[in-house]
């Protein structure tokens, strides 16, 4: 399973954009198998449309449904 947490921050007040360039926490994050990433809005964008369809044409071709 795959988990993945998207944090929205308003650009000029991104105390957590700063934090991400931090080695140390960035190198704690991994360890605990998390794949941190941060960018710009339209990164962001990109990153969730990219995502969206890659789920969309799995779930698709394996006929998968909710219970």
């Amino acid at each position: 399973m795959i988990d993945q947490f998207l944090i929205f921050d308003h650009q000029r007040t991104s105390p957590i954009g700063s934090k991400m360039r931090n080695v140390k926490l960035v190198r704690k994050l991994t360890d605990f198998g998390v794949e941190p990433l941060a960018g710009t809005t339209e990164q962001m964008a990109n990153h969730i449309k990219t995502e969206t369809a890659r789920w969309h044409a799995l779930i698709k071709e394996r006929q998968l449904t909710l219970d």
